[in-house]
């Protein structure tokens, strides 16, 4: 069962949703807490995470510019 999504934008996600995403192979989706993002090179954008209950960030990138993306939002690191 798909868990309740809310869609944000890189303008209205905010440190500590956390979000789900396809991550790695196709159909393989995961849950990462949000940290920060910000445009990277040319059409591309940085998006730092950690894992839920890790306090150590990792860094993931879309090949899309930080306007076009949109966050699967299923709740908030408590």
């Amino acid at each position: 069962m798909k868990p309740h999504t809310t869609k944000k934008t890189a303008q209205t996600i905010q440190p500590g949703d956390i979000f789900r995403c396809e991550y790695g192979a196709y159909g393989n989706y995961c849950n990462f807490v949000f940290v920060e993002c910000n445009p990277y090179v040319k059409n591309t954008t940085r998006i730092t995470v950690h894992s839920i209950g890790s306090a150590e960030n990792f860094d993931v990138f879309d090949l899309s510019p930080i306007d076009k993306i949109t966050f699967d939002v299923i709740g908030k690191e408590v």
